[in-house]
């Protein structure tokens, strides 16, 4: 993946106005600050750097559609410094403010994407109770949209999170 994004930098320069140039920014952003993650390379997290400022001009300029995606980005950007119990809880708040927003503007798949990252996250950091939430909300999220795979990816891969707690209604 992180080679992919890499050869394709330049997408945007090529299909310049398209619709597929903010998707193809933020899932660019998403794959460099997981690698950066992984391997607390700076290259990685200057690109990842790269698309939140071009997703920001963006929503700046006044494309709303982007405000999910700059969230999500903006919470994984977070999740490189998860130092305290604190810090955790704001990045939490982060991934928050990306699913209520994918939700808000009715885009069902960032909201699902969302849910998912934060439940990734929290497993890094050992919160299993919040891990399960945000895991069984995409799950449900990723049903609703009609994607099945990630649901069968999703309870194949986290099934011993997202079983635990499995007994409230989570909804945003």
């Amino acid at each position: 993946a992180s080679e992919l994004a890499h050869k394709t930098s330049d997408f945007d320069k090529y299909a310049r106005g398209h619709a597929t140039v903010y998707r193809h920014t933020m899932f660019r952003g998403l794959v460099a600050l997981e690698m950066a993650r992984r391997t607390n390379s700076k290259a990685h997290r200057r690109r990842g750097d790269n698309a939140i400022k071009k997703l920001r001009k963006w929503v700046t300029a006044g494309n709303v559609n982007c405000l999910s995606m700059l969230h999500l980005l903006e919470a994984e950007n977070a999740t490189l410094q998860p130092e305290s119990k604190a810090r955790q809880e704001d990045i939490r708040k982060k991934f928050d403010l990306a699913i209520s927003t994918a939700g808000r503007n009715g885009v069902q798949h960032d909201k699902a994407l969302a849910c998912e990252r934060a439940g990734i996250f929290l497993i890094l950091v050992g919160d299993d109770f919040w891990a399960s939430h945000y895991l069984r909300s995409a799950v449900r999220d990723y049903e609703h949209w009609g994607a099945m795979g990630k649901v069968q990816h999703l309870k194949e891969n986290f099934s011993h999170v997202i079983d635990k707690n499995a007994g409230g209604n989570e909804s945003w």
